[in-house]
């Protein structure tokens, strides 16, 4: 056995030496995945001799992205690889649509929104449009468009989507997709869509990258979305040599277009596939373990594994239990404190989970009052404080200097006495024109149509912005940093009070910066600033951390691909966890989602399992009553919980029955029924499909059947199937398009 293979268990080999064809990995939590996708990619190279450029392998965070390549450096012992191409989807699709500008109808140098700077635009059309932004949110136009990018649908596409809605979404979209064209941008899903359909319309070009590479592997399959499967499928569909690495019980992304379908029904998409599971856990106690497993084997979206370890039993889980949500955070912190303190833990191993971000309060005073150190995952993130969208700005505007969104941001920052008047002036201009606010204010300068101190800064900036264009051509990306920051004197005109605590905060995010453009080590020898920017673009949702022992405080999402000693989870009650909306929402798949969210709550746990229940929350819906328990706390066996919360449990869970599933010593709760109240239709500014109002499966469909959806219009049942109470239907629509649907859920109803 080569070395390669030595530290690996029986399956994880299989694993890793499967050579051609479709293999589809299930990797249980805790099961050593990223372990079995390195070395199988140094497998590949090492031992059967495929080429590192012939090599893709996606993922969906940076992190995760830079993890990979560099255990796979140590595996080959080389220091670096720059020929294997490892990064997140939207990494891959920006240098293939580099590579493809012309046919893409881009050019190379092409700016990427991140989020801010989208709803930036969004908010610039609608008022372009007159539309108040108390009407149409910019947050939920923004969602609205996101969403149809994931499923490749145009502003045309989405034209009877919203038929009973007065804001007109794809009205917006249309004129939004103008914007970015205008200023030669894309935002991040657009880096998906343009991908797939520059593959769809142009086969020549699909079969240069299908040949590019021979092997793809995908991990975190269960979290793709309809663009990310289209694409994987487009390059792999030729050799068949894909492999995916998933779980689809900690699918829990659907909010954000993930479709766990992808992988239940992967075997569709590439027949003959090969499956492996991976069920030894080398995280957890064998009773976190038998906790997570009792719990997830309720749904039914399943293909069904069984998490096991050869380590030991371990402590129980508690269960505790609060009068209110101060008297929860004081009972966690003085537990966090024990641990600290006497047992000698190193805050960092331990984490406290929450469903929301609004159920952090509680929490966050007893910690300041117990003074123990701790860090908010997911608050205001590095890349969208002010000073640093203002660099990243000026520093776009040297490489693309046609990115109107960055020559609004900065034109005027510092200030320099060009101010809304004059930028409202210019904007007109250009829209008048048909150009860009560069464009535009070099016609108003030649023209001299700005007066005052607004005329010579404008003339001023439009300099400097020529020399930074000159020098971001050939320079490295600190040396352009240095002279912006040299002529524009925004060290010292640009943070405010030179004397006050911002002041002081913002001149240490700037050095930080600083810092991260002199330590950047670029990949390619073309437009070093250019390659950067389209890194920090990529990077703008990753969070910073400034490697202090701190408790962590974050929400389960945030959790996943996480793992901690200690967990404490709180907020075990109705209408918390799992949410009043999946609860209400009439629809399984919903409280499905929720338990593979408790799921991986269960699974973050090495150690020791926290479950807390507070009988009151400060929040309107659930004053004015003691607040029931989670479902999810009666699906738990008793067994797994040391004796005094077994007790406490009985208390809170008096109810017992005897339903078949019911495991022996399992607790039950039986909650009361669903107020069954008037529900109009679900109508989503996130998307085109309305999953409320049907429960069950409908007769009358079958194959040849004509049916109408209510958004795509008319169309013929193409195909039946799926397990019984989660059919699925293919339908084709007479425009030619074809898609499918959970039954159950699909807004369509039989032709007359």
């Amino acid at each position: 056995m080569s070395e390669l293979l030595a530290h690996l268990n029986p399956v994880q080999r299989q694993a890793v030496t499967h050579l051609d064809g479709p293999l589809m990995i299930i990797a249980g939590a805790g099961s050593g995945k990223t372990r079995v996708i390195t070395h199988r990619i140094a497998f590949l190279h090492r031992e059967v001799g495929i080429p590192l450029g012939q090599i893709m392998a996606v993922t969906f965070t940076n992190k995760a992205a830079k993890e990979m390549r560099e255990r796979i450096c140590r595996i080959l012992g080389l220091p670096d690889m720059p020929g294997l191409a490892v990064g997140t989807f939207h990494a891959r699709c920006a240098m293939i649509l580099r590579r493809e500008a012309e046919a893409a109808g881009l050019s190379t140098s092409f700016a990427i929104l991140d989020e801010t700077d989208q709803k930036q635009a969004i908010k610039g059309v609608l008022k372009e449009l007159d539309i108040s932004e108390k009407l149409a949110r910019p947050a939920k136009v923004q969602s609205f468009i996101n969403q149809a990018k994931m499923r490749l649908l145009t502003p045309a596409d989405c034209e009877e989507l919203n038929d009973e809605d007065e804001v007109p979404y794809p009205r917006i979209y249309a004129k939004y997709q103008e914007v970015l064209t205008k200023c030669n941008s894309v935002d991040f899903e657009d880096l998906l869509m343009k991908t797939v359909l520059l593959f769809q319309g142009n086969e020549a070009i699909r079969k240069r990258w299908v040949e590019r590479y021979q092997y793809v592997l995908v991990d975190e399959y269960q979290d793709t979305n309809h663009a990310q499967f289209l694409l994987t499928k487009l390059l792999a569909k030729d050799h068949g040599n894909i492999c995916i690495v998933g779980d689809e019980d900690q699918s829990i992304y659907s909010w954000r277009g993930a479709e766990i379908s992808n992988l239940l029904e992967f075997e569709k998409s590439f027949p003959g596939t090969h499956v492996i599971k991976l069920e030894q856990n080398y995280r957890s106690t064998a009773t976190i373990l038998r906790a997570a497993s009792t719990v997830i084997e309720r749904n039914t979206q399943r293909i069904g594994k069984t998490l096991f370890t050869e380590g030991e039993e371990g402590e129980p889980l508690t269960f505790m239990t609060s009068p209110d949500q101060a008297g929860e955070g004081t009972r966690i912190a003085q537990e966090c404190v024990r641990l600290i303190k006497v047992e000698g833990v190193n805050p960092d191993e331990i984490a406290i989970f929450y469903r929301g971000h609004w159920l952090s309060r509680g929490i966050e005073d007893a910690m300041r009052q117990f003074r123990i150190p701790y860090r908010v995952v997911g608050g205001l993130r590095f890349y969208d404080r002010r000073e640093v969208k203002d660099l990243l700005s000026l520093l776009r505007l040297s490489v693309n200097p046609t990115d109107d969104l960055a020559f609004e941001r900065v034109v005027n920052v510092p200030n320099r006495g060009i101010g809304a008047k004059s930028q409202l002036i210019i904007a007109q201009h250009a829209a008048a024109m048909g150009v860009s606010w560069r464009e535009a204010a070099i016609a108003l300068t030649e023209q001299k149509t700005l007066r005052g101190k607004a005329h010579g800064s404008l003339i001023n900036f439009l300099g400097m912005l020529d020399g930074w264009v000159e020098l971001a051509r050939f320079a490295k990306p600190s040396r352009v940093l240095e002279q912006i920051l040299k002529d524009t004197n925004y060290k010292e005109d640009g943070v405010g009070d030179l004397n006050s605590i911002e002041a002081e905060s913002r001149l240490e995010n700037i050095g930080e910066f600083e810092g991260m453009i002199d330590s950047y080590q670029p990949q390619g020898t073309e437009n070093q600033l250019l390659e950067f920017l389209t890194e920090m673009a990529l990077d703008a949702t990753e969070e910073k951390d400034d490697n202090k022992a701190r408790v962590s405080l974050l929400t389960i999402h945030n959790a996943k691909g996480l793992e901690y000693d200690y967990v404490f989870t709180i907020g075990m009650e109705k209408g918390v966890f799992p949410t009043s909306r999946a609860e209400e929402s009439f629809d399984a798949m919903a409280v499905e989602e929720e338990r593979r969210l408790f799921y991986v709550a269960i699974t973050r746990a090495r150690k020791k399992l926290f479950l807390s229940y507070s009988m009151s929350r400060n929040r309107p819906d659930l004053w004015g009553s003691m607040n029931q328990p989670s479902i999810f706390l009666s699906e738990l066996p008793s067994d797994v919980f040391d004796g005094e919360s077994q007790q406490r449990m009985k208390r809170l869970l008096p109810y017992q029955t005897q339903r078949q599933k019911q495991a022996p010593g399992e607790l039950e709760y039986v909650p009361d029924e669903p107020v069954q109240t008037e529900r109009r239709p679900f109508r989503s500014p996130g998307g085109p499909i309305n999953r409320g109002g049907r429960t069950a499966s409908r007769p009358g469909f079958s194959e040849g059947t004509r049916v109408n959806h209510r958004y795509m219009g008319p169309g013929e049942v193409v195909s039946l199937g799926g397990r019984p109470g989660w059919e699925r239907v293919k339908v084709r629509f007479d425009d030619g398009r074809e898609q499918e649907f959970v039954l159950k859920y699909a807004p369509l109803s039989l032709a007359e």
